[in-house]
């Protein structure tokens, strides 16, 4: 099934300041979707909007032609990667990883270079760069449709940048994927499409040279 989600007249404003000022835009199944902007621009107010959990003046959020109201409740519908850590420090990431995705999901998951070493440590024990990664992995093998991720290479190395640009990229064939993050020349390799958020308004760019032309970026 071709899976399609749908973001139109978004309208958020806080006392007389209009934040988000009609947003719409898509995201299909099998594609990433790359939201640059300055800080302050409403990229996380966005996601968290179109995730159902931040009230917003006007919005309209379908999946696969279906108005929803809040996603997050919906089976398999939108998964959300806030800014901010959301795994108890005092499990374990084995334990962690059981309670987010069930034991079922286990197998091979630490299978890799990064986590493999950790699968007994406490999550207050690692580095925030290697949480941010497990968290993103956590994620990205939820069953959700679609997910949100929001600056997505908050705090990890060139390394483990490199592990989650592959990540995305083995995931996007079941997931569409919505990223934001400042790391613009990695964001832009992975991504299929790509918005800038500026003065209230999402417009669509096709390169970085488009991005130098709005400011957002110098030449």
């Amino acid at each position: 099934m071709s899976y399609k989600l749908e973001v139109d007249s978004i309208i958020k404003k806080f006392d007389e300041k209009t934040l988000l000022n009609d947003i719409s835009m898509t995201c299909n199944l099998g594609e990433v979707i790359a939201i640059f902007g300055r800080n302050g621009a409403g990229k996380s107010t966005l996601f968290k909007i179109i995730f159902g959990t931040e009230n917003a003046d006007n919005k309209f959020v379908r999946i696969n032609n279906y108005v929803i109201q809040k996603p997050y409740l919906l089976p398999n519908g939108v998964q959300y990667l806030s800014q901010d850590s959301f795994l108890p420090k005092h499990l374990t990431v084995e334990n962690a990883t059981s309670l987010f995705l069930g034991k079922t999901k286990l197998k091979n998951f630490f299978d890799d270079e990064i986590l493999k070493e950790f699968a007994h440590k406490k999550i207050a024990t690692l580095s925030k760069g290697v949480v941010r990664y497990l968290e993103i992995k956590l994620v990205l093998k939820d069953d959700s449709h679609f997910c949100l991720l929001d600056e997505l290479y908050q705090g990890v190395s060139p390394l483990v940048i490199e592990r989650i640009n592959r990540l995305v990229i083995e995931t996007k064939h079941k997931k569409g994927i919505i990223i934001s993050d400042h790391n613009y020349s990695n964001a832009l390799a992975i991504a299929d499409r790509f918005y800038l958020l500026k003065n209230g308004f999402l417009k669509a760019v096709t390169s970085q040279d488009e991005l130098v032309a709005e400011g957002y970026l110098r030449s």
